[in-house]
């Protein structure tokens, strides 16, 4: 098996298990604020070790400002509003929220890079967001009270923080190694936090 895939299931395993393990750990105490801050720091220090074993890069004194703006995009309104949105919500809401990652971005990329959007996508935004919409919906009906809209509005506003931050600055992250780039833009993450 390729290592590469192994990695990549590792990854959406963490990343998936946030939400669970995240609302565990706020009804036990820790805020949304210092959870964040947590993830932030953290990353930024693991980054900036990791970067010790990769080549240097010189990053243009230009795309410093585009790092910046990514790092508010992808970590900080993404990170502060999931997070808040996951203290209001229930873990299997929020999880079902960031399914739509995928079809936010699609969307936003036909509005802002007006790219051409074929049947087949559409087809798929059209049944994830229907998907979606009934979960959510059924959940709420069978009298859930661990969720709130307020809290899924979040969770929602997150992902399209998130899918702005693909579209928006894919060049940039395309551009430098993804270490290098992590390293920045959760430094700067950390500093705004």
């Amino acid at each position: 098996m390729n290592l590469s895939y192994v990695f990549l299931i590792l990854a959406n395993s963490i990343w998936g298990m946030m939400a669970p393990l995240g609302k565990h750990a706020m009804s036990h105490g820790i805020g949304s604020f210092e959870m964040v801050s947590l993830r932030v720091l953290g990353g930024a220090l693991s980054f900036w070790i990791a970067s010790l074993f990769i080549a240097k890069e010189k990053i243009a004194a230009k795309d410093f400002l585009y790092l910046f703006g990514a790092a508010l995009f992808a970590i900080v309104f993404n990170q502060c509003l999931y997070t808040n949105g996951l203290s209001l919500t229930s873990p299997i809401n929020a999880s079902l929220i960031t399914t739509l990652l995928p079809i936010v971005t699609l969307l936003l990329s036909l509005v802002i890079l007006r790219e051409k959007i074929s049947w087949k996508r559409a087809a798929g935004v059209i049944i994830g967001l229907i998907g979606a919409v009934i979960l959510i919906a059924s959940r709420q009906q069978q009298g859930h009270q661990d969720a709130s809209l307020l809290g899924d509005l979040c969770c929602v506003m997150a992902q399209f923080s998130f899918a702005l931050y693909l579209i928006l600055f894919k060049k940039i992250i395309s551009r430098y190694h993804v270490i290098t780039c992590m390293k920045w833009m959760m430094t700067f993450a950390a500093l705004v936090i």
